[in-house]
């Protein structure tokens, strides 16, 4: 017997199953006890009526989670005849279950028909046991239902309907947990398991338009962000890309697929999505199985142009996986007429839930190849460049503010306060610089859709401070906002600088206008977001004062 007790671990085995017409694992709908036949066994001969899961051949896997033990095992009736055993135990999840992957030959995939419900035969230690069954598509999505047992060391058939069930959604998985909500050593034994197939199997298009597989000439990377860390690998002769999450880092830690230039606008170049291509398709390796991946795709001007989708891992080899974006977890749905020129990946990871979502358990170090837009025989663009603007050509006025009133973050007049990092990698596409103009030094923010400035490690507190004073100077941004940052999860709240084309604009703003953090005892850091997004801001002379 396999037994895992790591939430959601997962140990694919390669057990009994298939069918002859094989296919696939919320809300909660109904479900209802019946007993179509009095077979002994829990082989009734009738597992060819329909796409069923008989677990008497070796062709299909199943994956446990929550600590469930699973194996191919006699049937306890018969033994002749070939079974899944799922043994619970007492420090077992009480969501502890089994998921069964559904899937023909080839690249087809097989779908369920909700609207016809599952049956499935089980073996139960005791006369009302709860057995839900949840069929879910590719990226999670699923709809759950459950029944009570009626007998106690004798078969029955349960079945499974799914009133909530989404028509279009591709439901290619079925997840079975036995004695659900409870935490006994129970036994449990399962067989024929009995779907509808929906229509005919559709087929993944042999077409995919590749975005950028590390192969390249000036091969793309990976901007780590949150504590991760990219490495250029190589599996076999082929280039790959190597993320490490370590404990340390932060729940959404991830990295940007870059192929885009120094120089240029964009992460990618930009992708042709349409009213129907929207899936993106990523070779992955991962450490463990069960890993759910987000992919953001969003446009590095306007953060309002943004939009998740997610997939989930079945093993610890190379696997494709597919994020439907129509199938959207988080953001707006994809606008084809708008311009999506950056991905970025977040494994072990779901938007979704960022709330409650946990670091890594132990270091993790997962691999990624090919990413492709499936389906699309267009051409992949370039990455423009970025647009050429002005600089100063003189000075902003220079602070009379005595340097005991002063916390300076950047200026020539003043002595900056320790641990500033006018570059913190936050995933943005700003490119920063220290410039000189006019004998005085600035920092270039080029083609600005946000950054930061933090000194996260040297919290400083304004609670005597009033104002925070800035010079910007932009030729082509009308205005800045400028946020203030605590820490210890204090929040953020921001200011709308309007700019002056082509002179500098200086301000001092008052800290009563942050409403957040409401104590400013703790910041941290600062962040600048240009309007509009893709321009060149130039700022000096960043400081609190009295």
């Amino acid at each position: 017997m396999i037994k895992l007790t790591n939430q959601f671990s997962a140990c694919a085995i390669a057990v009994a199953a298939l069918l002859s017409a094989c296919g696939g694992g919320g809300t909660t709908p109904s479900a209802e006890n019946t007993n179509t036949n009095t077979s002994t066994s829990g082989a009734t001969g009738t597992c060819a009526a329909a796409p069923c899961i008989n677990f008497s051949e070796t062709t299909l896997g199943m994956v446990d989670f929550g600590g469930l033990g699973i194996e191919v095992a006699n049937d306890p009736a018969d033994a002749t005849n070939k079974v899944a055993k799922l043994t619970k135990a007492t420090d077992d999840e009480t969501w502890a279950g089994v998921t069964v992957h559904l899937g023909g030959a080839g690249n087809t995939v097989t779908r369920i028909d909700p609207a016809q419900g599952i049956s499935l035969r089980v073996y139960s230690p005791a006369v009302g046991k709860t057995i839900m069954v949840k069929i879910e598509d590719a990226s999670a999505n699923g709809v759950e239902a459950s029944a009570t047992s009626t007998k106690a060391g004798e078969w029955e058939t349960l079945t499974f309907t799914f009133a909530t069930a989404n028509s279009a959604t591709t439901y290619n998985k079925v997840s079975v947990f036995p004695g659900f909500n409870t935490k006994l050593n129970e036994v449990y034994y399962i067989d024929e398991l009995k779907y509808t197939a929906k229509g005919a199997d559709p087929v993944v298009p042999a077409s995919a338009l590749t975005i950028l597989n590390f192969d390249e000439t000036t091969p793309a990377t990976l901007d780590a962000f949150e504590g991760t860390s990219f490495e250029a690998a190589q599996d076999g002769t082929n280039k790959v890309a190597k993320l490490n999450k370590p404990t340390s880092a932060q729940p959404w830690g991830g990295a940007t697929f870059k192929s885009c230039a120094t120089g240029t606008v964009g992460a990618t170049p930009a992708i042709p999505f349409t009213s129907t291509l929207q899936t993106v398709s990523i070779r992955v390796k991962a450490p463990r199985a069960g890993v759910t991946f987000s992919l953001e795709a969003k446009n590095v001007s306007d953060e309002s142009i943004l939009v998740f989708a997610q997939a989930t891992n079945t093993g610890t080899d190379w696997e494709t996986l597919s994020f439907n974006f129509t199938n959207k977890t988080f953001g707006t749905a994809i606008d084809a007429s708008k311009t999506y020129n950056k991905f970025s990946i977040f494994p072990n990871f779901n938007k979704a839930q960022e709330g409650s979502a946990s670091k890594e358990t132990s270091d993790s170090v997962y691999y990624f190849d090919d990413v492709k837009l499936v389906g699309s025989t267009a051409t992949l663009g370039t990455c423009p460049a970025a647009p050429v603007t002005g600089q100063p050509s003189t000075a902003p006025t220079t602070p009379t503010a005595a340097a005991g009133d002063v916390l300076s973050v950047f200026s020539n007049a003043y002595t900056a306060i320790t641990g500033v990092n006018t570059n913190p990698n936050w995933g943005q596409s700003t490119a920063v610089t220290n410039e000189t103009y006019a004998s005085n030094d600035v920092l270039k923010l080029a083609n600005l859709n946000y950054q930061g400035i933090s000194w996260e490690n040297n919290a400083i507190d304004l609670s005597t401070y009033t104002k925070l004073h800035i010079d910007l100077w932009s030729d082509a941004a009308t205005s800045v906002d400028v946020f203030i940052i605590g820490g210890n999860g204090g929040g953020e709240s921001s200011v709308n600088v309007p700019l002056t084309s082509g002179s500098w604009t200086s301000i001092d703003i008052p800290l009563s206008s942050y409403t957040t953090p409401a104590s400013k005892s703790n910041i941290i850091q600062l962040k600048l977001v240009g309007n509009p997004g893709a321009k060149t801001v130039y700022l000096d002379n960043i400081y609190f004062k009295k």
